[in-house]
């Protein structure tokens, strides 16, 4: 029994007051075992040597990479998306970078080619960023770092090939943000048009020239870059400036390489360092402070595109293998999202949160899975609304009424009615009342009683449905099975 819907029944009876006390301590600890273990539901796309993977700007559309097992380019595959499974899987380009999808912005796809069958003796644009429209046409070379001055020099592995290494589409613009070096090693961070038309700018100066590690906002306003003075260097100056380049500033020095993502507020820059630990900072290099410290391996994987404070890590804190977590940016509430025998990576949750799309590869195989999975918010419920042990005669042809409970953290005008599903059953009608009398609506619902599917020896009922944006919800309250007469 839910401890809100039992605050209900207090009468100035002092045998009724003590079991009310005895119920809400016995669901108190219900809820908090209850807490540990986050249903969700998986959706396995594909399997194989799945390198990369995106999700279109909208949610609707994901792009994965997969490649022949020993082999660096592979094939560019779009699949659409619906909220509850993955349809009309289409193959669009061959010959891909293995690791280089970089950004989905409307029909686009901001991708590197791969082309190696051997080694082409010309400039064939291979380390350049592409797009693509999400239909496998237009293929267009965006970034031209081998012939405009930016790679200026022949080096060994980069001859007759350009030497970009990141990108993204900056929104709002039409600016692609990127990272190339000069054939010698020598990263900076640059912007030029996303319609294959050039016009490079280089945002550093000569202070602080290099961009060792990079990053942007969700919503572009803010660039990011490192400089340090070599690959696995100090990053001597987190520096930040506008999408055209001004208001050029230093964040922080720091004496580690740093790896930096800024949350969905924009403000909030999260890093970590290769010993475990994660950190964040202000944008403008305020309230420098540490995030999580202890023992484990941790690392930053990604933002909630929603909430501003919270991201996804991935950590060996569970059973010894790399699981994703979700976690506040102050380092409370940390949420273990993945489990089981394998080690999880490359985690995005989808625009509006509801799934997270990531690979895992099991120990056993060591094969990996591409894989969606709608993460499900647990809500309370009150199984008769009114009665302690809320007793259900499975013979009865009458009703058995649940109500949803609007808490602090769920409304439950959210919630499509004709989703829900009690046990196997769907809800014959539904109101709003103020059930558990805490001033604010929750959602009544009748259920005929031969339609559950319980069993003379359930103690336990759950109600499942989605919101109306299609969040998967989930709530659980116990029962009693009795016979007709005594039942109430």
């Amino acid at each position: 029994m839910k401890a809100k819907g039992l605050r209900k029944m207090k009468t100035a009876s002092a045998i009724i007051a003590m079991l009310l006390l005895f119920s809400m301590f016995f669901a108190l600890a219900t809820d908090q075992a209850a807490a540990t273990t986050t249903p969700e539901i998986d959706i396995i796309i594909d399997e194989g040597n799945i390198t990369d993977h995106l999700w279109s700007s909208d949610g609707t559309k994901i792009a994965y990479i997969k490649c022949p097992e020993g082999q660096l380019w592979g094939d560019l595959w779009i699949a659409e998306w619906d909220g509850k499974e993955v349809t009309n899987r289409q193959l669009i380009y061959t010959k891909a970078d293995y690791n280089h999808l970089e950004d989905w912005q409307g029909d686009w796809i901001l991708f590197m080619i791969r082309e190696e069958e051997g080694q082409p003796d010309d400039y064939y644009g291979r380390n350049e960023l592409w797009k693509i429209r999400v239909d496998g046409s237009d293929l267009t070379q965006i970034t031209f770092t081998y012939t405009n001055g930016i790679k200026y020099t022949e080096n060994g592995y980069y001859i007759n090939r350009g030497s970009a290494s990141w990108g993204r589409f900056i929104p709002g613009t039409n600016l692609v943000y990127f990272s190339a070096h000069n054939g010698n090693g020598w990263y900076r961070p640059y912007t030029c048009m996303n319609d294959g038309t050039d016009q490079w700018n280089c945002l550093s100066d000569w202070e602080h020239p290099y961009s060792f590690t990079i990053g942007m906002s969700p919503t572009g306003n803010k660039l990011v870059w490192g400089n340090a003075w070599g690959w696995n260097a100090p990053t001597e100056a987190l520096m930040q400036c506008n999408p055209d380049g001004t208001d050029r500033d230093m964040i922080k020095s720091f004496t580690k390489r740093t790896f930096p993502l800024v949350l969905a507020d924009g403000n909030t820059i999260v890093y970590h360092w290769n010993d475990g630990n994660i950190h964040a900072i202000d944008m403008d290099g305020s309230n420098d402070r540490m995030v999580l410290d202890d023992e484990y391996s941790n690392r930053w994987e990604n933002y909630n595109p929603v909430d501003g404070q919270l991201l996804l890590m991935i950590s060996d804190r569970a059973d010894g293998n790399m699981h994703i977590f979700k976690m506040n940016v102050d380092g409370t509430e940390i949420v273990q999202i993945t489990d089981g025998s394998y080690i999880d990576d490359r985690a995005s949750y989808s625009p509006n949160a509801h799934e997270l799309l990531y690979r895992r590869m099991s120990i056993e195989s060591e094969t990996y899975q591409l894989v969606i999975k709608r993460i499900v918010i647990l809500i309370e419920i009150d199984i008769k609304p009114g009665s302690l042990t809320n007793p259900i005669n499975l013979k009865s042809r009458g009703r058995v009424v649940v109500a949803i409970l609007t808490t602090d953290d769920f409304d439950v005008s959210t919630i499509d009615p004709v989703t829900i599903e009690f046990v196997g059953a769907s809800p014959l009608k539904w109101h709003l009342s103020d059930v558990d009398l805490d001033g604010d609506m929750d959602l009544v619902l009748h259920f005929q009683t031969q339609e559950i599917e319980l069993t003379k020896d359930s103690t336990e009922a759950t109600l499942t449905g989605e919101t109306f944006d299609a969040q998967q919800i989930q709530g659980t309250d116990s029962v009693r099975i009795v016979p007709l007469k005594i039942c109430k």
